[in-house]
């Protein structure tokens, strides 16, 4: 795509504890938004971001991984951060570039230590996020534990935005609550859109009354909407929950199946919603080279180019994540 504003860029981290799906759920988002010609896999070493012997070796990520893709109109930059305690400089580095998080959870295993652990980086960052429920697809997947352990081991408030139809062997979809459509497998990463199955109405109803409560709490029209029982738009929903996150008051949810590709897009299309966009970066204070003299840096369009290094490899490649035009800055990391 064409050099995008900043309103159309979401720079976003990826984060979990280790192999929760986290670099199979870049992979499909990679490969739905078309930017790969086809999905690989960690497991046989074919995953664009575990690029390097020892990754592929190891089957899990080890260096901080860049991607990005196009999708419905705005660029989405890939933060990939690997899931181990070992490789947290690398965690660290590119929460501190990214405007938003997705935190991955694998919901046979629910909140797991690495979890707590890359949620206090979030909360010391106060950096937006979402949750995405994965391998719903997987033996004993449980998406109201992992809810229930949001709000107790993470002191989240958890919105689920996009739930699942089935668990398991059972597993054949998604439910987006707030379109409410279902997104039926077909196999071979196909997906039927359809009406809500009969069978999850009172289940849908449930979690959409909660969804609507918690965007209208951050907004006062829609609370008085939502108290006069009116009904609130898809799009108002939506500002509701925009608020939310921007103000920490909410985390949005989306269970998926990253290796069948459910609940990918619905993933992407809530990073270009509601996620902040790379217009919000909060002014940058460096130095410039040479002298201690400080220096602030707006985020505005059209200056000179101005970036923050998240990692430097050895083959002299440099991972930068673009915020406006101006001249390079060092930044302390």
């Amino acid at each position: 795509m064409k050099s995008p504003s900043p309103d159309k860029i979401r720079n976003v981290a990826l984060l979990a504890h280790g192999s929760a799906g986290k670099t199979t759920l870049a992979e499909a988002m990679l490969f739905t938004g078309g930017a790969l010609s086809r999905m690989g896999s960690v497991d046989d070493g074919s995953a664009a971001l575990d690029y390097t012997e020892t990754e592929r070796k190891r089957q899990i990520s080890v260096n901080l991984g860049v991607a990005n893709l196009e999708w419905k109109g705005t660029k989405i930059n890939i933060l990939d951060c690997p899931g181990y305690a070992d490789f947290y400089g690398d965690v660290k580095a590119g929460i501190r570039v990214a405007d938003s998080a997705v935190v991955v959870l694998a919901a046979p295993s629910a909140v797991e230590v690495g979890t707590e652990l890359v949620w206090q980086f979030l909360e010391t960052a106060g950096l937006p996020r979402m949750i995405c429920v994965n391998k719903m697809d997987k033996e004993h997947a449980d998406f109201r534990k992992c809810l229930d352990q949001m709000a107790e081991l993470l002191g989240a408030r958890p919105a689920p935005v996009v739930i699942p139809i089935g668990s398991a062997e059972g597993f054949k979809g998604v439910v987006d609550l707030i379109e409410q459509k279902a997104y039926l497998s077909e196999g071979g990463g196909k997906f039927k859109t359809g009406d809500v199955p009969s069978e999850m109405a009172d289940e849908v109803a449930e979690f959409r009354t909660q969804l609507i409560e918690a965007a209208a709490e951050n907004d006062e029209q829609l609370m008085e909407k939502f108290f006069g029982e009116e009904p609130l738009s898809p799009d108002e929903i939506r500002d509701g929950l925009r608020a939310g996150v921007a103000q920490a008051t909410i985390v949005p949810v989306v269970a998926s199946a990253a290796e069948s590709g459910a609940g990918v897009a619905q993933v992407m299309d809530l990073v270009v919603s509601i996620m902040p966009s790379a217009a919000g970066v909060k002014e940058v204070v460096g130095t410039r080279p040479g002298s201690e003299d400080e220096v602030k840096i707006p985020a505005e369009a059209g200056a000179p180019l101005s970036a923050l290094i998240a990692r430097v490899s050895s083959s002299a490649a440099i991972a930068v994540i673009p915020r406006m035009n101006a001249r390079m800055l060092s930044s302390s990391l």
